[in-house]
């Protein structure tokens, strides 16, 4: 498992800006640190790996980490709607 921490006491008014900026951090850190985390992050996430693949070929750092992070959250909000529409 992947030891992350977000702080959402700090959130301004842009919640989605704060959450992707901290995420970003975290994705920076794993990503030039710790490639094996890294990519276990990924895959506890379940994201579709052409997808993913695709995004490791068409993009260089520091963008490449801006999709990523929009990637992650993406499929995170998506994991939110679906339990959430099919849960009642």
């Amino acid at each position: 498992m992947v030891g992350i921490a977000l702080d959402f006491k700090t959130f301004t008014e842009d919640r989605y800006r704060d959450l992707f900026d901290q995420a970003r951090s975290v994705i920076i850190g794993l990503y030039e640190k710790d490639h094996h985390q890294f990519l276990n992050l990924l895959y506890r996430i379940d994201l579709p790996e052409s997808e993913l693949r695709q995004l490791l070929q068409s993009f260089r750092p520091p963008e490449l980490y801006d999709r990523i992070t929009e990637f992650i959250l993406r499929r995170e909000f998506l994991k939110v709607v679906i339990r959430h529409r099919y849960s009642h």
